[in-house]
């Protein structure tokens, strides 16, 4: 049974921060991380533990997107992944997670 995806506003002003940054240098390269994001995304609705959890914030697991780490926590009980924060990964984590 298929899990839902809900993004967080933090996830959403991301992904879209990224997006718009990407764009500026090149079209292709938004699309292609829109297209293996959706990808990676449906795999996960199959399998919502597929992916470790975040070493320093077990509560969140990462799954890694070209140059992005997307932070999610899965939820058994509402059968829902819910995506909290979409980083690249030459950011500092653990001062934007916070």
């Amino acid at each position: 049974m298929s899990y839902e995806i809900t993004f967080l506003p933090s996830a959403n002003h991301d992904l879209a921060e990224i997006l718009e940054t990407q764009l500026a240098f090149s079209t292709n390269k938004a699309k292609n991380l829109l297209n293996t994001l959706e990808k990676q995304l449906e795999a996960l609705a199959e399998m919502p533990r597929m992916y470790p959890e975040y070493e320093r914030q077990p509560e969140y697991r990462k799954m890694v997107v070209l140059d992005v780490i997307v932070f999610y926590v899965p939820d058994d009980k509402n059968k829902e992944i819910v995506i909290h924060r979409i980083i690249p990964g030459r950011m500092d984590i653990k001062r934007r997670l916070n």
